[in-house]
């Protein structure tokens, strides 16, 4: 038999030498050409061999398949990746190939997403009525900051709290991510509020009274009548003084004995 040298990627008979199709070699075993697998990171190229992935592509293992695009979501910014990069959570791409961070576009303000490689604005969640959010690129509902007692909101995904409307003078609330003005409720008798976005009702002081709802002004606070008094704050009538020798003067909060000479 005739001794023949036998190359990488090629087999041999007795009398000749056949070679492998590109990016195959010889079974040591059977002598049939088989797939030349490439490393994890690398992909076959024309001339046989195994080149680099380049930036936004991807080989996964020893493989005999060229290397892929990184799908939409992910990257990879260095040459021969064996894996991309997912775009982090409060950001999206659309982008296929992509070799930057910079393709992972943040969330609007007023919306979140903790979803890694996400492909759509779709995905994002948007704040809800009653809360706003300034961030971009926000993560997570917590980042949905509530209006403040005294407000509220029906807009969702809003982005400032100049989005939070001021509940009217003479009337308050107390709840925080109110999205409707029906939350804000009138200043009952003995009480009044003098500022728009108040969180409560401020309480005549004693003395006086008054008996006017959603009261904006201390001045709806009467002072008492002379002979009656009112001791306590947020009072809507005044007390009669009696008994023999007691008086009060007018806007007083007590009642007082007459001092003999």
């Amino acid at each position: 038999p005739v001794t023949v040298m036998i190359r990488r990627g090629t087999f041999a008979s007795s009398a000749y030498e056949q070679e492998c199709p590109l990016s195959y070699e010889r079974d040591s075993n059977t002598g049939d050409c088989s797939p030349m697998g490439c490393d994890a990171g690398y992909g076959p190229d024309d001339a046989g061999g195994c080149t680099e992935c380049e930036a936004g592509h991807f080989s996964a293992s020893f493989d005999e398949n060229p290397c892929q695009s990184c799908s939409a979501g992910t990257y990879a910014p260095d040459a021969g990746a064996s894996a991309c990069t997912d775009c982090l959570a409060g950001t999206f791409s659309t982008s296929q190939g992509a070799s930057s961070i910079d393709t992972c576009i943040l969330c609007d303000a007023g919306t979140y997403s903790g979803d890694e490689d996400a492909v759509s604005i779709n995905t994002f969640e948007i704040c809800v009525a009653g809360t706003y959010s300034p961030s971009e690129g926000a993560t997570s509902i917590d980042t949905c900051i509530s209006c403040s007692e005294g407000t509220y909101s029906g807009s969702e995904g809003t982005t400032s709290i100049g989005t939070c409307t001021l509940c009217d003078t003479g009337r308050y609330s107390d709840q925080e991510g109110a999205v409707s003005s029906a939350t804000c409720e009138e200043c009952v008798a003995g009480t009044y509020a003098p500022d728009a976005g108040s969180s409560t009702c401020t309480k005549c002081p004693p003395g006086t009274y008054s008996t006017s709802v959603g009261a904006e002004s201390i001045d709806t606070c009467t002072p008492c009548d002379a002979g009656t008094y009112s001791d306590q704050e947020g009072a809507i009538s005044c007390i009669p003084c009696t008994g023999a020798g007691r008086y009060a003067s007018s806007g007083s909060a007590t009642c007082n004995y007459y001092i003999g000479d």
